[in-house]
């Protein structure tokens, strides 16, 4: 108990901590010197050319180490370190991709010659007179002045086209390169290409050798080519005394090239108060978040041509983004944009001004199984805009902003299940008030079913999973209103008659606020989280399915463990060879493939319900892995007592149950634990199937108030709250294990 409590502090110290720290204010470094004090995190790429700079310029600073240098940019980008040291020319290709997030200073910190390195036990043995005669030539010819010209200032993507074809007439040259570090050596497409892969392929041409690469961190590369693994590093490594006693450096160096230091930028807060109209985002330094297969997708492109893209799959992901400064600016058609503003009036403002109007439309599965539904779907849409339904709908959804479902009676002897795929998660259109579905999208649906005599089954899921749905004929329609767009028009049917047009515009930080209380937030987002709309409700909803699939995954994948234990040590070779090979797939597929598979491919024609399907797919994963530590646990059972209860006139059904099973689930009870913790977390990737577990309706809650602050903590505690539960439960249940075995013997 006392455990838990120190558990429950620590996670509340750090919910406080990650709350406190949106409020961090970046520092705008200018200088080098800036950087040098104990609280700046500099990060240095292990064994590269600038990592001794770090300790040398900034030796107040701390200094963090990594193994590639993707990896240490994100870390950069992610705030884990306040700057890296690296050449400037692979710096400068870092700001050409990301011009808003990143800047490097001014004031170089240094300057370093850039070499190959040979092997000390290279088998080749004029290998290094070789690349020092080479380099020479190439040097004095103005070879490798025009390569760091093409490549480092030109900005090429592509090898030069006069480089001689390689016919390998005196053995193979094995080249080990970093492949990630633009321009001297990356990949485009799958060639590796850059500096050093030119000068490298120049060098094998005019040799005679025949190259084979190898990709490898600097580390490995150096280690690789000290005990003669690679007989040359194609370039990027920087001479020092240390690495001179373990590899050889030619004469000549490649190319001598500046250190330089890369910070975050710190947006100026005048760039986005002074935003008025959308045209006023159409520089590089912005970036406009979009959504996936939505009409701004394809609008921003066209209306903003210099703005960087950034794509996301649901709207309420697009909004906090924008709030955590990841993108500068969100496009969506109006309506769900003016919702956002709604409940964060002092955090978002969109613009006024559209920047395009486009038609919205149904959308009807070509592969669906009601006759004539297209039609039905277009008759009932011109009646209802010829009525003035469709305006007074707008009215009270779009202009009124209610959020109450009207009164719309079912139909009391349905025809048919008419199935419909709906986001849930784009309020006034379709959205969660409580725990049922509500918004312009809804009761257009409803309407319609309730005029044709269909029962409606609403499927929750991504607009991204809805069309491929639609396309397969998994769902009917969709239940929200679609832009069309060509692609989407060879793959789903639209309505030939649209509802409405309607405006898309930009929504942007409201840069004039000034001042937030992180006690008052955390208030208001629990009230929005829990209390308004009694939202605690879906939130019980999803803890039930979850529970479910939880405890239902563990008995069928336990009671499926035990038989795929046995089949895999059955006495018929291809069973037990059938079952080992079946083990083995499953065991190396990730489970949210198994589950897909399992609900787009193997249950698709059945009509299973999706809960059932997914219990069925993650006890198929846990039985396995159960399969395989159960066997190990009963080839740990001494042979000898085996030989003994069958010497007492046992069968082999009642040694299995009474000798072998008994000793090998205490043996393994531990490992058991680990699984079933492991499950209990699985089940939250439910989602991808449209099942409204507890990371799910998290994510619904998320959508309609904007704020992933409380709904994420609040998910992550009942989560830690049912694993603690589950480890108390089995815990007293090996102590009895334990106590039982203590007692016989």
């Amino acid at each position: 108990m006392l455990r838990l409590k120190f558990l429950l502090v620590v996670l509340t110290f750090m919910i406080f901590v990650s709350g406190c720290a949106k409020f961090d204010d970046e520092i705008d470094f200018e200088e080098p010197e800036d950087l040098n004090k104990p609280e700046y995190t500099i990060g240095a790429l292990v064994g590269a050319a600038s990592e001794p700079y770090v300790g040398k310029v900034f030796p107040n600073a701390v200094e963090k180490q990594f193994q590639d240098f993707p990896q240490m940019t994100v870390a950069l980008e992610q705030k884990q370190i306040d700057a890296i040291v690296f050449t400037r020319a692979t710096l400068d290709n870092v700001l050409a991709e990301q011009p808003n997030k990143f800047k490097i200073l001014d004031k170089p910190i240094g300057e370093t010659d850039i070499h190959m390195t040979i092997s000390p036990n290279t088998k080749l043995e004029n290998l290094q007179n070789e690349v020092n005669e080479f380099l020479r030539a190439k040097k004095a010819d103005g070879t490798l002045e025009k390569a760091y010209k093409y490549w480092f200032i030109d900005n090429k993507t592509e090898m030069p086209t006069d480089i001689p074809e390689t016919q390998g007439e005196t053995g193979k040259l094995v080249v080990g390169t970093i492949g990630m570090l633009v321009p001297a050596t990356f990949y485009s497409g799958n060639q590796l290409v850059g500096f050093d892969i030119e000068i490298v392929k120049r060098f094998a041409a005019e040799y005679g050798y025949e190259i084979e690469f190898r990709v490898e961190s600097i580390t490995s590369l150096l280690a690789d080519n000290e005990f003669g693994k690679l007989d040359l590093i194609s370039g990027s490594i920087m001479y020092t005394p240390e690495r001179a006693e373990r590899v050889i450096f030619p004469e000549t160096p490649l190319y001598t090239m500046p250190i330089s230091v890369m910070t975050r930028k710190v947006s100026s807060e005048s760039d986005l108060s002074n935003i008025k109209r959308p045209t006023d985002l159409n520089d590089a330094k912005f970036t406009v978040g979009v959504i996936t297969g939505s009409s701004a997708e394809g609008l921003v492109p066209k209306f903003l041509p210099n703005a960087n893209l950034k794509q996301f799959s649901e709207v309420n992901e697009m909004i906090l983004a924008l709030e955590q400064k990841k993108i500068d600016a969100g496009a969506y058609s109006k309506p769900p944009l003016e919702n956002a503003v709604k409940e964060h009036p002092d955090k978002l403002k969109v613009l006024e001004e559209p920047f395009a109007y486009t038609n919205m439309h149904l959308i009807i599965s070509p592969l669906t199984q009601i006759p004539n539904l297209a039609e039905q779907v277009d008759e009932f849409l011109i009646k209802m805009k010829s009525d003035g339904t469709i305006d007074k709908m707008q009215q009270y959804w779009i202009v009124e902003k209610n959020i109450s479902m009207p009164n719309i009676p079912e139909p009391e002897n349905p025809s048919q299940v008419l199935k419909v795929g709906t986001s849930g998660t784009i309020p006034p259109h379709n959205f969660y008030v409580g725990d049922e579905l509500s918004g312009f999208d809804i009761e257009l649906i409803k309407r319609f079913a309730y005029e044709y005599n269909y029962k409606l089954e609403f499927r929750v899921e991504p607009l991204v999973s809805q069309l491929a749905d639609a396309e397969f004929g998994k769902i009917d329609m969709l239940g929200g209103v679609m832009s069309y767009t060509e692609e989407r028009a060879e793959r789903v049917r639209f309505t030939k008659t649209p509802l409405f047009r309607v405006p898309a515009a930009l929504i942007v930080r409201n840069e004039q606020n000034i001042g937030r209380n992180f006690f008052v937030d955390v208030r208001n987002s629990f009230e929005k989280t829990l209390i308004r709309e009694e939202r605690y409700k879906m939130i019980l909803d999803g803890l039930k399915v979850t529970l479910i699939l939880a405890f239902g995954s563990l008995i069928f994948g336990t009671l499926l463990g035990f038989v795929f234990c046995m089949l895999k040590r059955s006495k018929l070779k291809i069973i037990s060879t059938a079952m080992t090979a079946f083990i083995a797939l499953i065991s190396g597929l990730p489970i949210v493939l198994t589950l897909m598979i399992c609900f787009y491919i193997i249950f698709a024609e059945t009509g299973l319900n999706e809960i059932l399907v997914a219990i069925i797919a993650f006890a198929i994963d846990f039985g396995c892995y159960f399969a395989i530590i159960l066997n190990s646990g009963i080839e740990s059972v001494a042979v000898g007592e085996i030989e003994a209860a069958q010497a007492m006139g046992m069968s082999n059904f009642q040694v299995l149950v009474r000798i072998i099973f008994p000793q090998a689930i205490q043996k393994i009870f531990g490992v058991y634990k680990r699984l079933v913790i492991s499950l209990i977390k699985m089940t939250s990737i439910v989602g991808y199937i449209a099942v409204q577990d507890l990371t799910k309706v998290s994510d619904i809650i998320r959508a309609r108030t904007y704020d992933a602050f409380f709904s994420l903590i609040f998910t992550a505690i009942i989560y830690f709250l049912i694993a603690r539960i589950c480890i108390f439960m089995l815990n007293m249940a090996e102590s009895r294990l334990n106590r039982r075995k203590r007692d016989v013997e």
